[in-house]
C-alpha cells in the first residue's frame, strides 16, 4: 500500500501512542509497510492476527466517514481476523477473468457470506486491453468469462490501461474515471443494502424483547382489514410470525407470505390473509 500510493514514513504517535495514519492527498493511511522495513514478515497466524488488531485497534483515525481495508486474496489469517474484529458493511472483490482467480475468489465470496458479510459485487480487473494504434479490444483470457458464474453483482470492468498503472493517489484533478465510476457503483450497492424502506404500517420489532413481540404483531395484525398486506420489519429472522399470524386468525394457510433479509441487521416480512 505505501508503494502504491507514494507514501512512507516515519510513524508518529499521538499523547496516547496510538500511531497517527499517514497523509496521502488527503487520505489517511496505514498500513504494516508504514511500521516494518522492507524485509520480508514471516508472520504465523497467532502473530498476523496480533498485528492486525492493533492496527485496527490502535490506529489514530480522524473519524473518517468510511475505511477501507485492503485484503489479500484467498481465505487465511488475515481475512479471518478482520472477521472477527472489524464490523465489514459490505465487500468487494477484485479478481482478473482467469479461471483460477476466480476459483479463488468464490471461496472468498463464500467465506464473507457465511459470515454474514453484504457482498457488493465484483471488479473484473484486466477485462480487456485496447490498442493504442488501431482502437480495437482484445480479451487477455481465453473463453467464457467465469466471472459472470460467482452470481454476485458487477461493479465494473477495468481494462488493462497504462493510466491505471499510475499511483492511485488522489491529484488536484480528481481521481480516473474507472475509479470514479467503481465508486459511484459501491454507493449504489451501499444505498441498496443498508437504506430499509418499510412502510409507515409496519410493525417494527427491532430491539423489542420477546414477549412485547407478540404484543405488537397481534396489535398491528388486528388494525388490518381483510385481504390488507401486513408488514413487519425485524432484527431477526420473523418466520415464526407465520404460525402466529395462522392462530390469530383460525386457519390453515395464508394467502401469501414472504420474507427477505435486507441486510445483516434486518429482515422484512410480508403477509396476506386468505
Amino acid at each position: 500500500m505505501p508503494e502504491l500510493l507514494s507514501v512512507s514514513g516515519p510513524v508518529h504517535s499521538d499523547d496516547d501512542g496510538n500511531p497517527i495514519p499517514v497523509d496521502a492527498g488527503g487520505l489517511e493511511v496505514m498500513s504494516v509497510g508504514l511500521l516494518s522495513s522492507s524485509a520480508p514478515l514471516a508472520w504465523r497466524g497467532a502473530m498476523a492476527h496480533d498485528a492486525l488488531s492493533e492496527l485496527f485497534q490502535e490506529t489514530a483515525w480522524a473519524d473518517p466517514d468510511t475505511v477501507v481495508v485492503d485484503l489479500p486474496p484467498g481465505t487465511g489469517d488475515v481475512a479471518l481476523t478482520t472477521l472477527q474484529d472489524v464490523p465489514v458493511d459490505g465487500v468487494v472483490f477484485v479478481t482478473t477473468p482467469f479461471h483460477a482467480a476466480v476459483s479463488d475468489t468464490h471461496r472468498s465470496v463464500q467465506l464473507f457470506e457465511e459470515n454474514d458479510v453484504p457482498v457488493l459485487g465484483v471488479v473484473s480487473n484486466m477485462h480487456e486491453f485496447v490498442c493504442e494504434s488501431c482502437g480495437d479490444r482484445h480479451e487477455l483470457f481465453d473463453g467464457a468469462d467465469p466471472i459472470d458464474a460467482l452470481d454476485v453483482p458487477g461493479l465494473a470492468e477495468i481494462p488493462f490501461d497504462s493510466e491505471l498503472q499510475a499511483s492511485p493517489e488522489p491529484t488536484p484533478d480528481g481521481v480516473s474515471t474507472h475509479a470514479r465510476t467503481l465508486a459511484s457503483a459501491v454507493e449504489r450497492r451501499l444505498d441498496e443494502i443498508w437504506t430499509v424502506d418499510v412502510p409507515d404500517s409496519a410493525v417494527d420489532l427491532r430491539d423489542v424483547s420477546p414477549g412485547e413481540r407478540h404484543d405488537r404483531v397481534r396489535a398491528g395484525f388486528d388494525r388490518l382489514d381483510p385481504g390488507e398486506t401486513f408488514y413487519v420489519v425485524s432484527d431477526r429472522d420473523p418466520t415464526p410470525v407465520r404460525e402466529f399470524l395462522l392462530e390469530l386468525t383460525d386457519s390453515e394457510s395464508l394467502a401469501s407470505f414472504e420474507v427477505k433479509r435486507q441486510n445483516p441487521e434486518t429482515w422484512l416480512m410480508r403477509a396476506t390473509t386468505a
